[in-house]
């Protein structure tokens, strides 16, 4: 792996390769050494022992309790070793904070779930923009920071260049849990919502014209948590359809593809990826109920 990649410096990749175990099931694991860290709380695991500490949200990290354990003899960690190990838990609490730094973990955050959310709905918050502008060519736009349009109206537009033969996902947000999906089937415009296995299906039955379109999905929220959907071909009106429950706080954890579907499908409908056939150019959101900001692109 490079140490920088087009001028940004890289993090060291994680992990160690498992690749021999296809041919050899007993040959031993080559990792040596593995944190672990989520709201605060924090672990080690180095040749056999683990070091975890439980955090108290706001306490001081110094002031918080280690517990030491023989994963080789204990797998399910009854017996805390750390009054009999102390200089070796020590050992491994060092080791903690270097791992923790090399792989970018500071600074620590202690704060829930809710917290953390209030701040990324901030005004401060990039996810906070009115205007998103996206590029095909990119890579998964990772959940936490793609647009947030739960319980908002919206609207999406896809500037694409196309044969009537042309087909595929224009963008997929979610994954088979929930999300939603628009693409091109048929030569017809289709757009998808899934919310935790209940789908709803707008379908256009006009063909998409060949050429240059503006092709857009247009929710307009009707209530707590539901839409109406308005289908638009270069701004006409080519299907309505009513999605009667959308997510509330997070669409699901796999994040956003921009002209093909490319992990864990949001539809069934469609195969595996589904990459789109014909040029797409760009895809913006705009949410509707908000109207301060700049166009935040991003671009691979």
């Amino acid at each position: 792996m490079p140490r920088e990649y087009q001028g940004v410096k890289q993090i060291p990749l994680h992990g160690e390769s498992f690749r021999e175990t296809f041919d050899r099931s007993e040959v031993k694991t080559r990792r040596r050494t593995q944190y672990f860290e989520m709201y605060g709380h924090r672990a080690i695991w180095h040749e056999g022992w683990k070091a975890v500490s439980y955090h108290p949200p706001g306490q001081d990290y110094a002031e918080d309790t280690w517990e030491l354990y023989d994963l080789d003899s204990d797998f399910s960690e009854y017996h805390d070793l750390a009054s009999d190990n102390p200089e070796l838990l020590t050992e491994l609490i060092d080791k903690w904070w270097f791992e923790a730094k090399k792989y970018d973990v500071f600074p620590l955050d202690d704060r829930n779930f809710a917290e953390r959310a209030a701040e990324y709905s901030s005004p401060t918050s990039p996810r906070n923009r009115n205007l998103f502008r996206f590029y095909p060519g990119m890579e998964r736009i990772p959940a936490g920071v793609t647009p947030l349009i739960n319980n908002k109206s919206y609207r999406i537009d896809a500037a694409v260049e196309m044969t009537d033969a042309d087909m595929g996902v224009i963008l997929s947000h979610g994954d088979i849990n929930g999300g939603y999906t628009f693409y091109i089937a048929d030569n017809t415009l289709r757009y998808e919502y899934n919310h935790q296995g209940t789908r709803y299906f707008i379908y256009s039955d006009i063909n998409v014209p060949a050429g240059s379109n503006i092709l857009s999905v247009d929710f307009q929220k009707t209530g707590d948590l539901r839409g109406e959907v308005n289908l638009k071909v270069n701004n006409e009106t080519v299907a309505v359809g009513e999605v009667a429950s959308t997510a509330r706080y997070i669409m699901a954890w796999q994040g956003l593809f921009i002209g093909r579907d490319a992990l864990s499908p949001v539809s069934l409908s469609y195969p595996q990826g589904f990459d789109f056939t014909g040029t797409l150019k760009r895809v913006d959101y705009t949410i509707k109920d908000r109207t301060d900001g700049p166009i935040y692109e991003i671009i691979d």
